[in-house]
């Protein structure tokens, strides 16, 4: 049962015990809790002691179970046969791509992370230009997206499994990973059977992406950004995971998205705007401007099953 009004509200309250509520959202919910909450307020405080005290065990339960399923369903994507892991099977790939060694590529994913904020910080690109040819020419990129997209049980593809679900859910089918990075996203998308494709301004990334899908025989579309113009309509979702927040100017990269979006179509993205230690190339726009340019072009927004997404139905 969901009690969705325990708080304090801003006029015509009904007090139920230590809680109150708005009798119109009760009218909204079952009988059986409207009825409670006129005629016999203390069940609903017994009800809520009982919610507030199992809850968390309850739900700790549920989340493990999810985040299982989040890792289960990534692994079994992203590792090819003969490895361990997604982590160790991306760095073999990785090796074999660049050429190098298995130790040496690990070291280099283990210090991508740092080589990419100094790099940042030296050349510190300000014009749109400056930071599309930033991601365009910095070569430890592969690295760092290779190490973060397989820690275990952390990432663990989370952000692609929950989109993918949410893919079926709707009935779904074509589907474009909106700065790509390393594929992986790409990868478990065609792996679970959906018309997948990438865009992405580096062209190094696209290509070890192509790799990747080759190697996996899987097939895929690839869009070379800004170069390559992406039909209108195109896709039925949309997913932008830790993209916007790369952008000079996210909110034409809105727009475009809405235009390749189908009418009903899904946007799926996160918005970690403003630069942090570990990330200062993330750019420090404005959130709620984001979102009313969002509304503008005609997007209904809502909750994601993660709470730091949001899903924008066009």
């Amino acid at each position: 049962m969901s009690i969705t009004t325990l708080c304090v509200p801003d006029s015509n309250p009904y007090r139920a015990g230590r809680f109150y509520f708005h009798t119109g959202d009760l009218a909204r919910a079952r009988p059986l809790l409207y009825w409670a909450a006129l005629e016999k307020p203390w069940k609903i405080e017994r009800w809520a002691r009982w919610l507030v005290c199992s809850t968390p065990s309850f739900f700790s339960g549920v989340f493990a179970g999810r985040r299982r399923q989040w890792h289960e369903l990534w692994q079994k994507a992203l590792t090819l046969p003969g490895f361990a892991d997604a982590r160790e099977s991306a760095v073999a790939e990785m090796a074999e791509y660049l050429g190098v060694s298995r130790e040496e590529a690990l070291a280099q994913c283990s210090g991508a992370s740092g080589k990419l904020s100094d790099s940042w910080k030296a050349r510190n690109p300000r014009t749109a230009d400056e930071i599309t040819r930033f991601y365009q020419e910095e070569n430890s990129y592969i690295g760092d997206l290779v190490f973060e997209r397989t820690k275990p049980l952390e990432f663990a593809g989370r952000h692609a499994v929950e989109s993918l679900l949410f893919a079926r859910e709707q009935g779904l089918k074509r589907v474009l990973d909106f700065g790509s990075g390393d594929g992986s996203c790409g990868i478990c998308y065609a792996y679970y059977g959906f018309e997948a494709a990438m865009a992405d301004v580096a062209g190094h990334l696209l290509d070890f992406i192509r790799w990747r899908f080759k190697k996996r025989g899987l097939t895929g579309r690839f869009y070379h950004l800004p170069q390559d113009r992406i039909p209108d309509g195109q896709f039925d979702l949309v997913s932008a995971f830790d993209t916007f927040e790369h952008l000079a100017d996210p909110k034409t990269a809105l727009r475009e998205v809405f235009r390749i979006l189908r009418p009903g179509g899904f946007l799926i993205a996160n918005l970690p705007f403003g630069p942090t230690c570990d990330h200062p190339m993330h750019l420090p726009h404005d959130y709620r401007e984001f979102m009313r340019f969002a509304r503008y072009l005609g997007f209904k927004i809502k909750p994601f099953t993660l709470k730091e997404f949001y899903v924008l139905e066009r």
